[in-house]
């Protein structure tokens, strides 16, 4: 599994063996750490300082501050399915569907399911002080207070539920009845419905877009402020799309059963009076055009992601991220330093490349 930073930056994910940091867009690893056994689960902290991973197969979850460097086990026990970061705090989510929150690595309080067929944590999702949990039956959606563990409140989804994702006090839902949930407060509200299980739900940064995907290869987006929302993207070219991630309301990330990921370029605000019929054929490839698209090759196997040259290159005007990923595919180190110390880039982002820097050159 993989996960992608806020700002598109950054990319985690998982082999067999290790946590792995990417640059997502050369695709250049920036550091590795080990791990028991292979991920089920990799996730960002909500804030990009921290990347973890969990296994139903390990009794330890590996919690990395991507600033410092150092990785920390919590010992989460066995059949961990979900996982949540917030500073210090780490949430799991397990098979009997329960929920345990830890301190660094002192445990904090257990979330016990109270009916016999609440099972499988699918998802969590961190919304200020509370932590939003889908389980797998009876299709519930329910907030934990993250302080106490304590239920702060439910709904009960139509079925199972899959993905979340949370934006200010907006909730979105998967699942597996064909449609996407929107839920503001006590509000609910269904949007057009998928051909089938919605995988992944995803706001953009800003919260007026929401993008779904689902098993049959299709990517719907809504403008979640119009009356008619939905933007109907189909043939991924992948059987699923299970993954989606917008770094910027503009540019979508989705990744399925394939290898990679692709990143599309929708410009949604250079002309938002353009037709849905048109934005579609645009997002689904008709007419590509180069520098609106760009797919990035790689794959999360044994050998990490495969280098996908020209996306750093060429460019006018370019900004510090894009003069250091130049000179470093270049190996001029002094000038990726140099562009390194102009600033303006994560805590997370500087650190590891400045660790990458200062490695020993072969």
């Amino acid at each position: 599994t993989v996960a992608l930073s806020s700002d598109g930056q950054l990319v985690a994910g998982s082999t067999s063996t290790d946590l792995v940091v990417w640059d997502s867009r050369i695709a250049t690893a920036l550091g590795a750490w080990p791990l028991h056994s292979a991920a089920d689960r990799t996730v960002l902290s909500q804030d990009d300082r921290a990347a973890g991973t969990v296994s139903r197969r390990s009794e330890f979850a590996v919690v990395v501050d991507l600033v410092s460097g150092q990785a920390r086990e919590v010992p989460v026990g066995l059949e961990a399915m979900a996982l949540a970061i917030d500073g210090q705090n780490t949430y799991v989510g397990y098979r009997d569907g329960s929920v345990r929150s830890f301190r660094g690595m002192e445990p904090m309080w257990v979330y016990e399911a109270n009916k016999p067929d609440d099972r499988d944590v699918w998802d969590l999702a961190i919304d200020g002080d509370r932590v939003w949990v889908s389980v797998n039956k009876p299709g519930r959606v329910f907030a934990l207070d993250g302080r106490t563990g304590k239920v702060m409140d439910v709904w009960h989804a139509p079925s199972v539920t899959y993905k979340m994702s949370v934006h200010g006090s907006a909730l979105a839902v998967g699942t597996y009845s064909d449609s996407a949930w929107v839920m503001v407060g006590s509000d609910r509200r269904q949007l057009p419905p998928h051909s089938g299980p919605v995988l992944d739900v995803a706001f953009s940064p800003s919260g007026q877009f929401l993008a779904t995907t689902d098993y049959d290869s299709n990517l719907r987006f809504f403008d979640l402020d119009a009356e008619e929302p939905a933007v109907y993207v189909d043939g991924t070219h992948q059987r699923f799309v299970g993954r989606t991630w917008w770094p910027e309301d503009e540019v979508i990330y989705s990744a399925g059963d394939t290898p990679g990921f692709v990143r599309r370029d929708l410009r949604l605000h250079d002309d938002m009076r353009v037709s849905q019929d048109a934005l579609a054929a645009h997002a689904a490839g008709a007419e590509l055009d180069p520098s609106q698209w760009a797919a990035i090759a790689g794959t999360l196997s044994h050998r990490g992601l495969v280098p996908h040259t020209g996306l750093a290159h060429g460019r006018g005007n370019a900004s510090a991220t894009d003069r250091l990923r130049d000179a470093w595919l270049a190996g001029d180190l002094r000038s990726a330093r140099a562009a390194l110390s102009e600033g303006g880039m994560s805590p997370a982002f500087t650190a590891l490349w400045s660790r990458k820097l200062d490695e020993p050159s072969d």
